[in-house]
């Protein structure tokens, strides 16, 4: 079993989408992974499932096999993960950030005041 935290959610997708046309075309042992996961098609036989399976059931059955709720509960876990990398990966570039802001000010304020020493004397009265 995979561990949900390193599941990519575009993954998850391409599979439910895999496992759904196999499980339409009638296969036992797909349909026995999603029966596994989803006791209320337990009594129906495996045609009648390969006939009557949605997407949703599908994701529902994923979600649940990688231990989420369901397949939303997945995406925003995946979002949030994603966020924090991001998030992480801002702060710890902020000291870099932080340094050349500073230099870039530092160049800034030099650059006027070589650009008002170098003005004619009533321009610089004007400042």
């Amino acid at each position: 079993m995979f561990d949900p935290s390193t599941i990519h959610w575009e993954f998850l997708k391409k599979e439910a989408k895999t496992l759904l046309k196999r499980c339409r075309a009638g296969n036992a042992e797909a349909i026995r992974r999603v029966r596994a996961q989803l006791p209320r098609l337990a009594k129906f036989d495996d045609p009648h499932v390969a006939i009557e399976i949605k997407l949703a059931d599908i994701q529902h059955a994923l979600a649940r096999e990688h231990r989420y709720a369901n397949f939303e509960h997945h995406l925003r876990n995946e979002a949030d993960v994603v966020l924090r990398a991001a998030v992480d990966q801002l702060v710890a570039s902020l000291p870099s950030l932080a340094s050349q802001l500073v230099n870039t000010n530092a160049v800034m304020t030099l650059s006027s005041r070589s650009i008002t020493s170098s003005a004619p004397f009533s321009d610089r009265m004007m400042h």
